[in-house]
């Protein structure tokens, strides 16, 4: 079993789709996972970071109608 440590290591370290699975799986680090994301933002310029930062704001948007649940 890893710790939260490593997990949030796996986080910073992982591909999208890596990042996806585990903010999927791991609902309690989901916090970390957005802040690691926010914090990321402006620094990431991988192809990816566009596909990254569309689905952060879905995140927000469905958090703020009640439609995420932790």
């Amino acid at each position: 079993m890893y710790s939260h440590q490593d997990i949030i290591k796996q986080y910073r370290q992982a591909d999208f789709e890596h990042r996806l699975s585990l903010f999927l799986y791991y609902r309690t680090l989901r916090d970390e996972f957005v802040l690691i994301d926010h914090n990321e933002d402006g620094k990431n310029t991988a192809p990816e970071s566009a596909a990254r930062s569309k689905i952060s704001r879905a995140r927000k948007f469905f958090w703020v109608f009640g439609l995420l649940r932790y």
